[in-house]
C-alpha cells in the first residue's frame, strides 16, 4: 500500500473531521496536493475527487475535496471556475491569491 492509499485510508473511517497528517498531505506544500491535485489549476476539484475516490468512501468524497479547495485557496470551487473562466467573482482576493499560489 503507498503512503497515499495509506493516508486516505486513515479518513475513510470517517468521522467528519480529516486528520492533521492526511489534510497536509492533500494540501498545498503536501506530496498529494501539489503533484496529484494540483490546487489553484483548472480541474483541481476534479482531480481531487478521482484521487481521493480511490481511497475513501464515496458518500464522503466530495464534501472532503470541497473542504479542502476551501481551505488551500480560500475560495468555493464555483467562485473558482468563475475566476478561471473569466466571470466576475464577489471576492476581491481570490484572483491574486490563485494567481500566487505558492510553488514548491
Amino acid at each position: 500500500m503507498s503512503e497515499a492509499e495509506s493516508k486516505a485510508k486513515t479518513a475513510a473511517g470517517g468521522h467528519g473531521s480529516m486528520p492533521a497528517a492526511l489534510k497536509a498531505y492533500w494540501s498545498i506544500g503536501g506530496k498529494g496536493g501539489d503533484t496529484l491535485i494540483r490546487w489553484g489549476e483548472g480541474g483541481d476539484y476534479d482531480r481531487c475527487v478521482v484521487e481521493l475516490s480511490k481511497h475513501v468512501n464515496p458518500a464522503q468524497v466530495h464534501g472532503l475535496c470541497g473542504n479542502l479547495h476551501e481551505s488551500n485557496l480560500h475560495i468555493s470551487t464555483a467562485e473558482h471556475k468563475k475566476l478561471l473562466s473569466g466571470g466576475d467573482s464577489h471576492s476581491n482576493t481570490s484572483a491574486a491569491l490563485i494567481k500566487t499560489r505558492p510553488t514548491y
